[in-house]
């Protein structure tokens, strides 16, 4: 397992069918945040396993399992009804035919969240729809810190995301789609920072952010949020007078550390 949110699953015993939709739901993996790949049998401790539920899965699942020591992986248990072994103890899940890639997608997607603890998404613009459609069920945490924050991005995940992380943390937050909007919100001048995308419909962010300080002298924390990263990237940053410079996707780490750094708040975690 890395920092890009690459997990292994190792198929145990699938028959040919069901392992060429295992293939086919991670190659289709490849354009979301979270990825998936099949663990070279030999070679790799792989992250979950997917066990066939009959005697040759579970036979190939104990092998390759005791093999790596890793017998306490999460496994995904394929099959018809409800599973011949394992319970919820030992970090288990069923999975019922017929066997679809999306849906498989989403439901490793749960056990990484449940059994791994790994289910944090950075801050990007490329959360596939279907993880769009998971954070719109999960409400933004109480806001109370008095702060309050101005995101500008078009992509809709990192809005949504932002909200989420910023909202836990007590931060009322406003949004801003192109920088025609951001700037009419920002001469309000009630903002103690705004995140600002470089790619924007209309008038780009280092414009918007020279616009906020030079013209409208706003007294306010401008942060560049952007997958542009290059050293000529950073400098155009600079010279718009940007105070920081943050690149997609951004972990929650480096998001606390801008808060802490730019609104002196004490973050936990």
């Amino acid at each position: 397992m890395n920092d890009d949110l690459v997990y292994t699953i190792a198929p145990c015993g699938l028959g040919e069918r069901d392992a060429l939709l295992v293939a086919s739901g991670a190659r289709l993996s490849a354009i979301r945040a979270r990825k998936y790949r099949i663990a070279k049998q030999k070679e790799e401790v792989p992250d979950l396993y997917l066990v066939d539920d009959s005697e040759a899965g579970w036979k190939a699942w104990q092998a390759q399992a005791g093999r790596h020591n890793n017998t306490k992986a999460p496994v995904l248990i394929i099959g018809n009804g409800e599973p011949s072994r394992l319970s919820k103890a030992n970090k288990s899940a069923l999975f019922k035919r017929p066997l679809v890639a999306t849906r498989l997608l989403n439901t490793l997607d749960g056990m990484v969240e449940n059994f791994l603890g790994r289910g944090e998404l950075g801050i990007s613009d490329e959360i596939s729809a279907g993880e769009i459609r998971a954070l719109k069920e999960v409400g933004s945490g109480p806001r109370s810190s008095g702060k309050k924050v101005l995101v500008v991005d078009d992509s809709e995940s990192v809005r949504k995301l932002m909200d989420m992380r910023l909202g836990a943390m007590g931060i009322d937050a406003d949004f801003a789609e192109d920088g025609e909007t951001a700037l009419t919100m920002a001469r309000r001048g009630e903002y103690d920072l705004i995140f600002m995308d470089v790619m924007l419909p209309g008038i780009d962010g280092y414009e918007v952010c020279r616009h906020i300080k030079k013209n409208l002298k706003i007294d306010v924390k401008v942060l560049m949020l952007t997958s542009k990263a290059s050293r000529m990237d950073r400098l155009r940053g600079s010279l718009s007078t940007a105070d920081d410079y943050l690149t997609k996707p951004l972990s929650a780490e480096e998001l606390n550390r801008a808060l802490h750094e730019h609104l002196g708040m004490e973050i936990s975690g």
